[in-house]
Order: structure tokens, then sequence, then C-alpha cells
């Protein structure tokens, strides 16, 4: 029996564990079919974009062509997987760095492709994965106040929603999306670029039972980066162009390339993925005039939650600042092409990671350090609330006491005897008068009387 696609992605876990991700991944259910879409570039034409379903793919890629292809796959299916990695001879790194956006605990699963290679093993190999940020306005924040924190996308690859600390009423998130792309052949080569679907909804499964929530494109999304449209072609256009990435790329790919390089073709999603770095890096703007501390909100504000969102978003920086230099190397490699410039590439990449991680914990020594102070504080304020209760306990009872003694000197005054209410009459108000002047702060106390003594003055 011929052995399958899941096969060979099954055997290539024990050569490059980051692979698991993938096994992982075709074991478990589709949610939906993929959207194809196919274009064809040669003579400096472009032809019409051209759907086609999951059962065209195989032959649309046999078909001899002498110019450059471009498939474009919106949500990518498991058949899809297995069918475009058996026509076109696909590394399954390929579609793991894809699927495997999850920075999770190095302990319970292997590091996605990503974070396990270095960057001269990617500028080696044949395709480009461009990883970002979207940010998704999830509604009225009121909604979302007992709602997890992690969620998910309805995809056929669930990518991970973080909900983030609301602005203005407001709940917003950041969820992880991928635009990869790839090139296979020389005479007839085939560029297979894979996109994530528009976010329209949120959930997570809680007991059971699948929790959703609406969700759009903070501000309708980035800004485009293409030439402005004219009066002239708006007022020609039949039909009005979506706002999405699949939708964007289709504009882009109209141009006809000037050679099937994986940097002629990526020039285009490089850009949009940019113009995603560039919202994200105004939210972290906005963010941080948001944790900015004054005195008139030191006492309503969660100063915990905070230290902890803090903390989310250092290392949501750390992770970004990865992303981005990898994208940097691999176009810089593409435009020099030197072997020893990979070398020095991977030295000057592990020099700025220690230096990351090492300023990191620097940083969490400090914030340790801060936090045992604060637990000090914390239990001395505990500590001097009790001895004010047992002040006060004491303040109330020692003027009773000393009236009890007083009158014990004599027996008339015991209870039971006649003239037993005069305690009463006397400790009683001695008590209160008590209490009144342990309230008033002493200073208090010393403007008073030096006010009468000015007064009763001749």
């Amino acid at each position: 029996m011929e052995p399958s696609y899941v096969d060979f992605i099954n055997h290539r876990v024990k050569l490059n564990p980051c692979v698991s991700h993938l096994s992982k991944h075709m074991q478990g259910v589709g949610r939906a079919k993929s959207r194809i879409v196919s274009l064809k570039c040669g003579n400096s034409t472009v032809s019409k974009p051209t759907v086609l379903n999951e059962e065209e793919v195989s032959t649309w890629i046999n078909i001899k062509f002498s110019g450059t292809r471009i498939l474009l796959v919106e949500n990518i299916s498991k058949n899809l997987i297995c069918i475009l990695g058996k026509a076109l001879d696909i590394d399954p790194v390929f579609f793991t760095d894809h699927i495997a956006t999850d920075f999770g605990d190095f302990e319970t699963s292997p590091a996605p492709p990503s974070m396990a290679n270095l960057p001269s093993h990617m500028c080696e190999r044949e395709y480009l994965h461009l990883h970002y940020q979207q940010i998704l306005d999830l509604g009225d924040a009121n909604h979302f106040t007992k709602a997890k924190y992690a969620l998910k996308t309805l995809s056929n690859t669930p990518r991970n929603v973080r909900r983030l600390a609301p602005l203005s009423g407001r709940q917003l998130a950041l969820a992880r999306a991928c635009c990869s792309l790839l090139v296979k052949g020389i005479g007839n080569p085939v560029c297979l670029v894979l996109i994530d679907p528009p976010v329209n909804e949120v959930g997570i499964e809680v007991a059971g039972v699948w929790q959703s929530y609406p969700a759009r494109l903070l501000n309708g999304g980035p800004e485009s980066f293409g030439q402005p449209e004219s009066f002239s072609s708006f007022r020609e256009a039949k039909s009005e162009r979506e706002s999405t990435m699949l939708a964007t790329l289709l504009h882009h790919f109209q141009t006809p390339v000037d050679s099937p390089s994986i940097l002629q073709l990526g020039y285009g999603p490089i850009r949009v993925v940019l113009a995603e770095w560039n919202m994200y890096m105004s939210l972290i703007s906005r963010y941080e005039k948001h944790y900015e501390y004054s005195l008139r909100d030191i006492s309503v504000r969660s100063h915990d939650e905070d230290i902890v969102e803090l903390q989310r978003w250092k290392r949501r920086s750390r992770q970004s600042l990865h992303k981005l230099t990898l994208l940097y190397h691999f176009v810089t490699h593409l435009k020099r092409g030197d072997d020893w410039d990979l070398i020095l590439m991977d030295i000057d990449f592990m020099r700025q990671r220690l230096q990351s991680y090492g300023q990191g914990l620097e940083q969490t020594v400090a914030m340790a350090t801060t936090m045992v102070q604060l637990q000090d504080s914390q239990r001395s304020i505990l500590e001097a609330v009790n001895v004010k209760k047992l002040t006060l306990i004491a303040i109330i009872f020692i003027p009773l006491s000393w009236v009890s003694s007083l009158f014990s000197m004599s027996d008339g005054y015991a209870p039971g005897q006649a003239n037993f209410w005069v305690y009463f009459a006397v400790a009683v108000p001695f008590a209160v008068l008590v209490v009144i002047l342990s309230i008033i702060p002493l200073p208090n106390i010393d403007k008073v009387l030096t006010r009468k003594h000015v007064k009763t003055m001749p």
C-alpha cells in the first residue's frame, strides 16, 4: 500500500519534533472547506482570478504553463494539506509553521518552527511565513466581566485569541494570524499562498458547550499600502472590493511579476503584514498611556491585574520582536545571498535573544523584589489595623474600669445598693469623652486649645 502524506508527516516527527504540531492537527476535525483562487502570470499579463474546489487542485497543478501560477488558499483544510503536500512535494515544516503559531510551554510540547529553527535554516528554504497580530473589537466590555482570557477563532486552523484590558468601554482582543508563501518548481513555477479567513466570531468551549462572541477588526483594519484609488476608477468599478486579506492580495497580484522568486512574490504580502504590525504598535502606545498611574486613580484601580497585564505585554513584545527579526534577516539574506552571512546572522540573532532574555530576567527580579516589599507593607498594615482595634477596645473599657475602682472605695456604690446608678451617670459620659478625644487628631486638639487660650488672654 502506497504511504500517504499523513504517514510522511508522522515520519518527519522523528527528525523534526516541531512537526508534531501538524501531526496533532491532522487528527482533528475540520470546520469548513477552503476557499481557493488561482491566477496565471505570463507575457506581462495576468489572467482573471479563477475559483477552484479541492478536487480540481491536483489537475490545475499538473497543467503545463510557461509563466508563473499563483494559488491562493484561504482557511486551508486537512484534506487540502494532503493534496498540496503530495502534488507539490512540500516539506511538512512549511504547513507546521503556518498552523503552529502558539508559543506554548516548552516542557509540554516542542517549540513551533519559528522558535525551533535558526534564521539561517529559514533563509535556505523556499518559503516565507509572515506572522502577525490582528486587533479585534469584541463589543461592549460589560459582556465580558466573567469571560475567559483565552479564546479561539472558528476556522480550520484555530488561532489563539487573547482578551485585553477594556479601553473606553470596548473589549479588545489580539488574534494571531499568519500568511505563508511557497514557490515550487523552476520551469513551471507554482506560488502557493496560505491565508487566514476573516475573523467574524471567537469563542471557547465551556463544560462541553461552545460559547461564542461576535468579532470584527478594530476600526475596519489597517491602512491600505497600495496606490490610492482615483475617482475615475471608482466611477467605472462595477462592484466594491472586499477588505479581506484574500481580496487585498488578489488586487496586488494583478500586477505582473518580473521573476517567480519568493522575494518578488512576497513584496505585497509583506507590505500588508507590515501595515498590521504598524497598527499593533499603535495599540501598544495606547496601552502604555492606559497603564500610566496618577494620584486620581491609585485607590480605584486593581494593581494586581495591572501587574499581570504588564507582564503579558512584556512577553508579547519579546515574541513580536522575534518575528520581525526573522523577517528582517530573511529579506536581508535574499538580497545578499552569502553563506557566511547566514552564520553571522545566527550569531547576531542568538546574541539579541540572550540580551533580551537577560533584560527580562533582570526586570523580573526587580518585580519580585517589589512584590515582596508590597507583601511586607500589606502585612504591616494588617498588623496596624489589629493594633488599632485593640487600642479602641482599651479606650472604651479603661475609663469604665477606672471609675469602677474609684467607686469601689465605698460600699454604698456597689451593685444592688441605693447609689449604684451614680456609677453609670459618671462612667458612661467619661468613656464617651475619652473616645471622642482619641478620635480627634492631635494637631486639631492643639489648634482648639491654642484658640481658646488666645481668647481668654486679656
